[in-house]
């Protein structure tokens, strides 16, 4: 009986425990604090790293071509940015206005593709 005064509890706090990690907020995409943050994503073995990235809008991202091959960055859509080459050693930057999914690859290689997903807090 002594040892089930001091589990009842234990299980009652694991639970609590639990129930305020599964229930907090899962749309904060581990947004940085601050609404004037550089979002980086490094050209690296023929791959975008990260090849996904969630950011605020009106904040800048920056592709760097750590790879020797030379590569660009186009947007799907052909509109919203296209980089022209980046030699290797160069980055090139984008500022979106607007929220929204912004799907890309490297224009020399299509196989190379990733995605920007633009979200308000």
């Amino acid at each position: 009986m002594k040892s089930l005064k001091f589990i009842l509890p234990a299980l009652l706090i694991g639970f609590i425990s639990f129930g305020t990690i599964s229930c907090s907020r899962s749309d904060d995409y581990n947004l940085p604090g601050s609404d004037t943050a550089i979002y980086k994503v490094n050209i690296q073995a023929n791959q975008f790293s990260p090849s996904g990235i969630t950011m605020l809008p009106a904040n800048k991202i920056t592709w760097t071509n750590m790879d020797t091959d030379t590569h660009s960055i186009v947007s799907d859509d052909g509109i919203s940015f296209n980089s022209g080459n980046i030699p290797s050693g160069a980055s090139y930057s984008f500022i979106p206005s607007a929220t929204g999914t912004y799907t890309y690859k490297c224009g020399i290689h299509p196989a190379v593709q990733g995605v920007v997903y633009v979200v308000t807090r």
